[in-house]
């Protein structure tokens, strides 16, 4: 059973020119999610929380790297984004154009995974250099592999292929990665979504989207009944003064 499933951008958001190459800005059209399924409403408000106690000034700029299209910007109403996605924008997380220490905070929702093992350093990389202060980065951790090849045996789709094919992130790794490009740096883990809860939301949606958009708005409703084990890893990374030191590829 083959199903095509890319992601449905937002009515409510659109990316328009900010003046740099291969970036965009996320207008809001209007500030309503209710469109957004169960899955990427969970990985943006995460993190989307996360920034909001932050409490930027008004307007502040974000650079959200994968941002695909600008979604992110309906759950940070006080502050602009700024998109790099491949996809959307054109841009690329592996070169981005922007000099050190650029944004006060930089987040990257699920893009690690979709990068093979070997370019996952540099991008992490990028990240750091153009935060001055935090840095965000979400993503499915190797721990739910089992049910990402359960996904593939029921049908085809671009995206959890990729988790496959590259294999998942470990936060391990990860968190190695990032401090060896940055040894002070402070890291704060989390975890959520139910790894089985996800399964069985995931096969309805991408068979039924009308009754898994059902479901959608009822475990949104119920995110915090959720239990380990979790799908998501989020990790917050704070800055403080230190030089980089380069990945060797």
């Amino acid at each position: 059973m083959k199903i095509e499933a890319p992601i449905e951008a937002q009515k409510t958001v659109e990316l328009v020119e900010c003046g740099v190459d291969g970036v965009r800005q996320a207008k809001v059209l209007e500030f309503n999610t209710s469109s957004i399924e169960f899955d990427r409403f969970m990985r943006i408000n995460t993190v989307a929380k996360h920034v909001n106690k932050l409490n930027l000034k008004k307007d502040t700029t974000i650079l959200d790297v994968g941002g695909f299209d600008g979604a992110f910007a309906l759950f940070v109403p006080r502050l602009k984004i700024w998109v790099i996605d491949p996809q959307t924008t054109g841009g690329n997380g592996l070169k981005i154009p922007f000099p050190d220490k650029h944004f006060e905070v930089v987040v990257s929702i699920d893009a690690l995974e979709h990068l093979p093992h070997r370019d996952r350093p540099k991008l992490l990389q990028e990240l750091m250099r153009v935060t001055r202060s935090k840095l965000f980065v979400n993503f499915p951790e190797a721990r739910s592999m089992g049910v990402q090849k359960s996904v593939l045996s029921i049908f085809s789709n671009k995206f959890i292929q990729e988790h496959v094919d590259y294999q998942l992130p470990t936060q391990e790794e990860t968190i190695s990665f990032l401090k060896d490009a940055l040894p002070n740096i402070k890291i704060t883990a989390s975890s959520y979504v139910n790894i089985y809860s996800w399964l069985a939301w995931f096969v309805l949606f991408h068979t039924d989207k009308e009754r898994g958009l059902k479901v959608s708005k009822f475990l949104k409703e119920h995110a915090n009944d959720l239990t380990p084990p979790f799908l998501y890893d989020l990790l917050e990374l704070s800055k403080k003064d230190g030089r980089y030191s380069k990945f060797m590829t």
